[in-house]
């Protein structure tokens, strides 16, 4: 017996040591039978010892006395409830920082018990991909392009009759040598080089590169529209006469349209009108949340005074009541 009563003095004194204060029996603990420890106006109940062995389980040894393993959890709670009180009389409960991440926490919460179910049930059917495919098919189509080249031989709209007349011939000397040149010679080769006015194609045998109808309408109207008459069996145009110049064209290649099929973009689709619907729902969501909230008021004429440019020169913000609880 008297071994007991010395292990139960030693089992005292390591408790007031680790915890710098003796081991007190609160009185609410008589009266509440729920509880199991009461720290300043903390307490620890018997369901959250319980539930706290229950995750210990695992960790702690099996072959460990009952007691014994109620005692090492209440005595893990307890030292986090005095760490947890002292950083209250600290303030750190009123640290606007903590409290934002406190906030933080919460929303997470919020938008998983909320949204994220609303989020999952998010379905997208073959139909609306279809339709989505039909409404957008430009965006999926390629419009046809063609590569050609030209050999511009400059003349100003106020030229003379005679300087008219000497280009005109010019350009239909080097009309003749063009439609002697082989297949094999990419555009017009060094004819371009040697007579053309074009500066960004001249020294790659007149090649413009590739357009398309749309692009088209960087050249005269005329060019234009005789570009629409190349073909691959008339790829050299007849001499085309535009308000600076005459011009030589020549087709190189021509890629037709080309339009993706459903088959082929149906997955891309599914993600964004899933997307779209995600947004959607979010935002109706949010929406519901703000008219629970109301009322809401932006103050406009605050907004307008806002210097981003000198912030230094913001308005003091003035503190909230803390949303943590006190010490």
């Amino acid at each position: 017996m008297k071994v007991l009563v010395i292990l139960a003095f030693c089992l005292v004194a390591l408790l007031a040591y680790f915890f710098q204060a003796p081991v007190v029996q609160n009185e609410i603990l008589v009266l509440d039978k729920t509880l199991v420890a009461s720290i300043s106006e903390r307490t620890i109940s018997v369901v959250d010892l319980v539930e706290r062995i229950k995750l210990r389980s695992g960790g702690i040894r099996q072959q460990m006395a009952s007691e014994q393993q109620k005692q090492l959890v209440l005595n893990e709670m307890i030292a986090r409830e005095v760490q947890v009180i002292a950083a209250m009389r600290a303030g750190y409960n009123t640290d606007p920082k903590i409290i934002a991440a406190f906030e933080n926490l919460m929303v997470a919460k919020l938008r998983k018990n909320q949204l994220d179910q609303l989020l999952n049930e998010v379905n997208v059917t073959d139909n609306e991909i279809a339709a989505y495919y039909q409404d957008n098919i430009a965006r999926y189509t390629t419009p046809a392009m063609t590569r050609f080249a030209m050999i511009q031989l400059a003349l100003s709209p106020q030229a003379s009759p005679e300087k008219y007349a000497s280009v005109k011939t010019t350009a239909e000397e080097v009309y003749s040598l063009a439609k002697t040149l082989p297949d094999s010679i990419n555009g017009f080769g060094s004819l371009a080089a040697k007579y053309s006015e074009h500066q960004a194609s001249r020294y790659s045998g007149g090649d413009v590169g590739w357009l398309t109808s749309g692009n088209q309408g960087q050249f005269d109207a005329v060019i234009a529209t005789a570009l629409t008459q190349l073909t691959p069996e008339a790829k050299l145009s007849p001499l085309v006469q535009a308000i600076d110049g005459f011009y030589l064209l020549k087709l190189i290649d021509i890629k037709p349209e080309h339009q993706k099929l459903l088959a082929q973009v149906s997955g891309n689709i599914n993600n964004l009108i899933a997307k779209n619907k995600r947004k959607q729902i979010e935002s109706d969501w949010l929406l519901s949340l703000q008219e629970l909230a109301a009322p809401l008021v932006i103050n406009q004429q605050a907004m307008q005074e806002i210097d981003l440019s000198n912030t230094a020169q913001l308005p003091a913000k003035k503190q909230a009541s803390p949303l943590l609880p006190q010490g």
